[in-house]
């Protein structure tokens, strides 16, 4: 098997960044940068036994920030309740415990979890299979009920004072949470509509691709796992066999229960496949700056064409490396 090299430099604000991989598999790399706004213009080249070839990819970036007021509309943080009930895990056998209302009312509530996550349940008695569209932040994803109308998601929150919205059937149906242990943790995310072959993939403390510390969708990890200060988890959130769902995944660390200092490297990964090949991709990255405020980060990737299914795009510095701090 011949080995292909695809490689890309990056030039951004002023600024260029040279990326560079060789793999069994054809990967391209891809830079982006995170200053309020500009346009990134790539090329990528792609060296291989047949020769040189270039493709040109586009990123564009913009960011935005989300007010601490805009949590909760028409309150702000300070009519957050003191205390707060502590997280207790429901078993699934709950979900099927919970009765339908007579009148076919559909429910959202809202269960705290360990690991700073939220678990969501959802039922609508009179309509099996119903669609519900759920908002939090700036993070929107799609999930299918069951048979009997009831679903169940655990979501890491992203804000102390979690706010849930869902839509269903021309109904919007609010919950809230207040996150007790908010702050132990840090946390990115990554949205998107359709089936794009986006991942996060975060490597823990100098960990190799592979290894007990990479982290990403085949090897997410698990919220104990961070409770125990042993590294962090991802959660893929939207139901996958919906062609045009909108989706997205959320990394979680314990920053504030390492023993030990270092860094966690962060990279977003697109495969190509036979939906994505030849188009254009469009996601949004989230993640919190200095003061703590979510920043949103718009992408639009340029696909490679279909005889390039398979390859990976990685765009290096969209997210940026989280610094870990013993505690």
């Amino acid at each position: 098997m011949s080995k292909k090299i695809r490689m890309t430099v990056a030039k951004a604000a002023g600024a260029m960044a040279v990326a560079f991989v060789a793999t069994t598999g054809a990967t391209h790399l891809m830079g982006a940068n995170s200053s309020a706004q500009f346009v990134a213009q790539d090329m990528a080249v792609v060296i291989s036994p047949g020769g040189m070839q270039s493709a040109p990819m586009v990123a564009q970036a913009t960011v935005s920030i989300l007010p601490a007021d805009a949590l909760i509309p028409g309150k702000t943080l300070a009519l957050v309740p003191e205390t707060v009930p502590e997280p207790q895990p429901i078993a699934e056998p709950e979900l099927a415990s919970i009765e339908p209302a007579p009148d076919c009312t559909v429910t959202f509530d809202a269960r705290l979890m360990e690991g700073a996550m939220v678990r969501l349940i959802a039922l609508a008695p009179c309509d099996p299979a119903a669609r519900f569209t759920i908002h939090h932040e700036d993070l929107t994803f799609d999930v299918v009920a069951d048979a009997n109308g009831a679903l169940s998601v655990d979501v890491p929150a992203l804000a102390p004072i979690a706010m849930f919205t869902a839509d269903v059937n021309g109904e919007t149906l609010r919950t809230i949470a207040a996150i007790p242990d908010f702050e132990a943790y840090e946390r990115v995310a990554l949205k998107w509509q359709g089936q794009t072959g986006l991942q996060i993939h975060a490597l823990e403390f100098g960990a190799d691709y592979g290894t007990d510390g990479h982290v990403w969708a085949d090897q997410p990890g698990t919220a104990q796992r961070a409770v125990r200060a042993r590294g962090g988890f991802i959660t893929r959130l939207g139901d996958t066999t919906l062609v045009d769902g909108h989706a997205g995944e959320i990394y979680v660390f314990p920053a504030g229960m390492m023993q030990r200092a270092g860094t966690v490297r962060l990279s977003v990964e697109a495969e190509v496949n036979a939906l994505t090949c030849g188009t254009s991709v469009n996601a949004h990255a989230l993640q919190p700056d200095a003061d703590g405020r979510l920043q949103t980060t718009a992408l639009t990737l340029e696909i490679p064409e279909c005889d390039a299914v398979g390859d990976i795009l990685v765009l290096k510095n969209l997210l940026r490396d989280m610094k870990i701090a013993s505690n």
